[in-house]
């Protein structure tokens, strides 16, 4: 089984396995507010992303500082890029 790893600000993560990576994508999906919620930055809570994310895939999570904030799914899942301005208060 793959091992789940999230970058984030450059920092890698081993994630949870039982995190549910459908449950990700979905919040994703719904856009800004619903990532913020479900998966957390660093301006917020990283530990949020140990409770989402399983090991079926890898994922990473890149913030640029003036730019969108950009998902890139690798691995068995379906693959594709998701932007998101970064705008969480």
């Amino acid at each position: 089984m793959a091992v789940t790893r999230l970058t984030l600000d450059g920092v890698d993560y081993t994630l949870a396995p039982e995190i549910d990576l459908d449950a990700l994508r979905s919040a994703l999906l719904d856009g800004v507010s619903s990532v913020g919620r479900w998966v957390g930055f660093p301006s917020l809570n990283r530990g949020l992303v140990h409770a989402l994310i399983t090991p079926s895939s890898s994922v990473r999570l890149e913030e640029h500082p003036d730019a969108p904030v950009e998902f890139s799914w690798e691995g068995d899942q379906q693959g594709y890029d998701l932007d998101f301005s970064y705008g969480i208060s």
